[in-house]
């Protein structure tokens, strides 16, 4: 039989999700104001709708919300019981006898129940949000010219010296499938026709599988050729409506980029680490606040409660410039690869017993 959660659990778990709505709220509102008033003059020089701006900054609050989720959920888990403190209500918890290992337990389960929640949700939203975004932007406000068509999942590009019918296989325009090219010359006649099961850019080139060629010069009678390479006018950068950052991709984005790259035999380190730091943003808040929440509660005194809680908030910001230092380096590509993930994880390990070896310390020098 599964037991009930208990009133104080309750509790602790509405107060903490009150905290972080308020502070996502404060958070997100202030990143709205900054790209309202950034953005609109730009805006009103194309004499657009200003329904498109809306919906531009609609989406672009989506990228900010996924970008500061996870310091304000981690920062909740700390201002939760700095609240508590000033109200007498962590007083009042420790009265009645709750220990201070429960109180930091629930709020650990709670930093990670929503940190994982959120982060599955968001991750979700984010390649929506930052197409629409993007594309709102570019095409719709700006009017930057579309240089293809899109019809379900095929592209149809009319090139300089080609149309161009293919399916992308990969969000970057660097691997195709199910591809047709028709070549014409400087008098826009047919010079050649290609079919191709694949294809994929590599260096300036677009090698070719599998293919299947008709060429004027020989009366248009097929050839059938397992590989061959083109130097077509359209590359990657055409076949991509938004460029996106690698950031902004989805997990399974980022699997068949890396799966392309290991096909053509291309670094993709960068993508492994995109990858682990989207396995990471789960766990930050939790990462990121449970040690802050531990030292807030440890240094708990009701009368000089305050050293403790700046204490607690500052472990709370060392640990997050760490973080950031580390993504900084991963996403600039200072650190590439497994090894450097293994160094970042060891480091993070040795940082966390150092902060827990200093509080022990400066906590029994006191007994």
């Amino acid at each position: 039989m599964r037991l009930k959660p208990k009133i104080y659990q309750i509790y602790i778990w509405q107060e903490f999700l009150k905290v972080s709505l308020v502070l996502s709220f404060v958070f997100v509102g202030f990143y709205l104001v900054i790209d309202f008033f950034e953005k609109l003059g730009d805006f009103l020089k194309f004499g657009k709708s200003f329904y498109l701006f809306l919906t531009y900054i609609f989406w672009k609050n989506w990228i900010n919300f996924y970008e500061i989720f996870p310091f304000v959920l981690g920062l909740s888990g700390v201002l939760t019981l700095f609240f508590w403190a000033k109200t007498n209500e962590l007083l009042g918890f420790l009265s009645l006898g709750l220990a201070k290992g429960v109180l930091l337990c629930e709020i650990g389960k709670a930093l990670l129940f929503f940190g994982v929640l959120g982060g599955v949700v968001l991750n979700l939203v984010l390649p929506t949000a930052t197409f629409k975004s993007l594309y709102t932007w570019e095409y719709k406000i700006v009017g930057k010219k579309k240089q293809q068509v899109v019809f379900g999942d095929q592209i149809f590009l009319a090139g300089e010296d080609c149309y161009l019918v293919a399916k992308p296989l990969e969000q970057k325009g660097e691997y195709l499938g199910e591809i047709t090219v028709v070549v014409y010359d400087k008098d826009r006649k047919v010079s050649e026709v290609v079919w191709a099961e694949s294809g994929h850019y590599v260096k300036g080139t677009w090698e070719l599988k599998e293919v299947v060629r008709q060429k004027r010069e020989k009366d248009f009678a097929p050839e059938f050729l397992s590989k061959v390479s083109y130097r077509f006018s359209f590359e990657p950068d055409t076949l991509t409506i938004v460029k996106k950052p690698i950031y902004f991709l989805s997990i399974p984005e980022l699997i068949e980029r890396a799966r392309f790259l290991a096909k053509v035999n291309s670094p993709f380190e960068e993508v492994i680490s995109e990858l682990f730091l989207k396995g990471l943003y789960l766990l930050l808040p939790f990462l990121l606040a449970i040690l802050p929440v531990f030292v807030f509660l440890r240094f708990y005194v009701p009368n000089d409660w305050k050293k403790g809680a700046l204490f607690s908030v500052g472990i709370f910001f060392v640990n997050l410039m760490y973080f950031l230092f580390f993504q900084t380096l991963l996403r600039k590509g200072f650190m590439v690869g497994i090894p450097a993930l293994a160094a970042w994880g060891i480091g993070m390990i040795i940082w966390y017993f150092w902060q827990g070896y200093l509080v022990f310390f400066k906590k029994s020098g006191k007994n």
